[in-house]
Formats: C-alpha cells, sequence, structure tokens
C-alpha cells in the first residue's frame, strides 16, 4: 500500500462528512452509504471514496431524483 493512501476510522469518516457514526453503520447495513473497506473486523474508508458519494449525493433541487445527469426531466405521463 501507497504511503500516501490514507484510511479512515467510521469515526474520522463520519466527522468529515458529518454525520454520526451509526448513520454510516446503518448505511453500511443497509446500502446507500459511501465504499468502504473490511480489513479484518476493522471498517476503514478513504477520503477519495468519502468525496465520490458526496459527489454522487449532489441534487440541483427537491424535485431532483439524482437519476438524470442532463437536468431534464422526463415527460410525465397523466393518468384517466
Amino acid at each position: 500500500m501507497s504511503k500516501d493512501k490514507i484510511l479512515l476510522t467510521s469515526e474520522q469518516a463520519a466527522e468529515v462528512l458529518g454525520l454520526q457514526p451509526c448513520t454510516l453503520q446503518t448505511y453500511r447495513t443497509r446500502g446507500g452509504g459511501p465504499r468502504f473497506r473490511k480489513i479484518g473486523r476493522w471498517v476503514r474508508y478513504t477520503p477519495e471514496d468519502l468525496q465520490a458519494w458526496l459527489d454522487k449525493c449532489g441534487r440541483n433541487s427537491t424535485s431532483d431524483d439524482g437519476t438524470k445527469s442532463d437536468g431534464k426531466r422526463g415527460k410525465r405521463r397523466r393518468g384517466k
């Protein structure tokens, strides 16, 4: 491993993200959180993975579900 590679604990990652460590634990079990490494019994995060997750969470409005990258919404069908 490169000496430049930083591995953060859950507590450190939570502090960087402004979350509680228990929130990251929930994300690990249910999915949807940042990528992590399992080293033996320890969980570690890289700053790059935290940043990638934050970038993926970006939205342009509250109605933006993040599925379209061009900012355009699909046509809605009206029910009869």
